[in-house]
């Protein structure tokens, strides 16, 4: 459902359809997070025959797409959240 979402943002915000007071411009790291549907797929396909092959491609490829995007967003937002729990500590 996340994925479908972020999916829509990206969408709506590259094709222009309502402007950017309605829908938030996405962040660099949700463009690579959006192929984290890869190891979802590589995985369903693994399924039916216990194909290890297809597993591994999708470990390998949750680390590459799901992981470390997730983990970039996380570095790139340290900042904003630092500041925002100092602001909520000072009050």
């Amino acid at each position: 459902m996340i994925w479908l979402l972020l999916a829509a943002q990206v969408t709506v915000t590259q094709l222009n359809l309502v402007s950017h007071s309605v829908v938030a411009a996405p962040y660099q790291w949700e463009y690579p997070y959006l192929l984290s549907i890869i190891p979802s797929l590589f995985s369903f396909m693994a399924l039916p025959k216990n194909n290890i092959s297809y597993l591994v491609i999708s470990m390998i490829s949750a680390g590459l797409f799901c992981i470390a995007p997730l983990i970039y967003g996380g570095v790139e937002m340290f900042p904003v959240v630092n500041q925002m729990f100092l602001d909520l500590w000072v009050k």
